[in-house]
């Protein structure tokens, strides 16, 4: 008998717990699931609410299928958004309908390498007109920035890619910030040519930075600025602009739209208005008077000139003063001297010349005689004006009177004369 009573106890204890446990079995699954609003299957627009989701969900192999969503658990496309419908991430602003066409995207790879192939890529603008199109829109903007923290920094152009590139390509930009790497100096911007031995194995061009050696407080003496071209690398450049040639042109032209105005050619000699200067300083022009001025302060110029006309070379200060023909005569006061040596003063004018010494007249033995010529009355008059023969300065002139065979000599106060027969 008490065995029976316990074995019902125990029954009844079995059922009690089993009735718990269901009951705690339901509240769970009614705290995680919703129930659905129409049966499984149909194509309204039902959902399954996660409230809140505290578990995996196991598709066990099923898709969730809808018209706007699918969650495919076996292929190889596992989520797929149709009609429109967006993807959100983290709100409105942020959702997308389509993914980028990974085998048509803009930058595609190569190894560890990227490129772009279709169209302009433009930096601060929408529509770029270049392959590479920088647009800014405040003041010292765009900025393009290049930086190396352990060496050179290098830019190469190269214009035609079927041909083998030069070592450097068809034109490097190199900026050398080392003193010991390419032979350089600190702050240096080198421009090289294709053939790295061009010149020598020289930049092109070189523009040095203002920098202070460490001998030197900063803000005291600068060391070495300036632009060279062909100047040799790791060379100094202590002028604002260097020069160098190393073969048969020129080391400098400067032109004037189309025509050259000066040339420094191989050798040192300068032409202005010459394109082959002969000589240290060569002036030429091409249809008018080639000539040099030479100033001082206020003071007018002196010119210095080969006329065209004649050919002949003048030095002209307000007007023609020397003249030196091309026959070897030499003019003063005039520009047409008929003799080795032409004075013209001008009638009524002080001397002509001035001698404080001998003159001597000496012909060549054998050879035909040199003469002393003067002066001579014009026609009608019949002795010298006496306002000529007045002064101490005026002694000695003398004059001679064709018409009557006389010669006058001033002597202090009047003219004395001599007749010749």
């Amino acid at each position: 008998m008490h065995q029976k009573i316990k074995s019902w106890h125990l029954s009844v204890l079995v059922g009690i717990v089993s009735i718990i446990s269901i009951a705690l079995i339901q509240q769970y699954a009614s705290a995680q699931w919703n129930d659905p609003i129409g049966l499984p299957g149909e194509t309204n627009g039902f959902r399954l609410v996660v409230n809140p989701m505290k578990e995996d969900l196991l598709l066990s192999g099923y898709d969730l299928v809808d018209s706007n969503l699918r969650i495919d658990a076996n292929g190889q496309n596992a989520i797929q958004v149709a009609n429109g419908s967006n993807i959100c991430f983290s709100g409105t602003s942020d959702c997308i309908n389509s993914w980028a066409d990974i085998n048509n995207s803009f930058w595609q790879r190569n190894g560890n390498k990227i490129y772009y192939n279709d169209g302009n890529v433009g930096i601060g603008t929408i529509d770029p007109s270049a392959n590479l199109e920088v647009f800014g829109t405040q003041a010292n903007t765009p900025v393009l920035k290049l930086h190396n923290s352990s060496g050179d920094i290098e830019l190469s152009f190269q214009e035609y890619a079927s041909l083998p590139p030069g070592s450097l390509g068809d034109m490097t930009i190199r900026y050398n910030g080392s003193n010991s790497t390419n032979n350089g100096y600190s702050n240096w911007l080198e421009f090289l040519g294709r053939d790295p031995s061009q010149e020598g194995g020289h930049p092109i061009m070189t523009m040095q930075r203002d920098y202070i050696t460490s001998g030197f407080p900063v803000g005291t003496t600068p060391t070495y600025h300036g632009v060279g071209i062909g100047v040799p690398s790791g060379t100094n450049i202590t002028a604002k602009l260097r020069v160098q040639n190393y073969g048969p042109e020129d080391i400098l032209q400067l032109y004037d739209n189309e025509t050259r105005v000066l040339t420094v050619a191989n050798g040192g000699n300068v032409g202005i208005g010459m394109d082959t200067p002969n000589k240290q300083l060569h002036v030429a022009a091409a249809t008018s008077n080639a000539e040099i001025d030479i100033q001082s302060g206020a003071n007018s110029h002196w010119g210095l000139y080969q006329d065209n006309a004649t050919a002949d070379l003048r030095f002209w200060n307000i007007d023609n003063r020397v003249t030196l023909t091309d026959s070897g005569n030499v003019g003063i006061g005039t520009i047409n001297p008929i003799a080795s040596l032409h004075v013209n003063k001008g009638a009524g004018q002080n001397y002509a010349g001035y001698f404080n010494g001998n003159v001597a007249l000496q012909h060549t033995s054998g050879g035909p005689y040199n003469y002393l010529q003067i002066d001579r009355l014009s026609t009608g008059l019949v002795v010298p004006p006496a306002a000529d023969c007045n002064e101490e300065s005026e002694k000695a002139r003398m004059i001679y009177d064709a018409n009557s065979n006389k010669l006058y000599i001033c002597d202090d106060s009047a003219w004395i004369s001599a007749v010749f027969n």
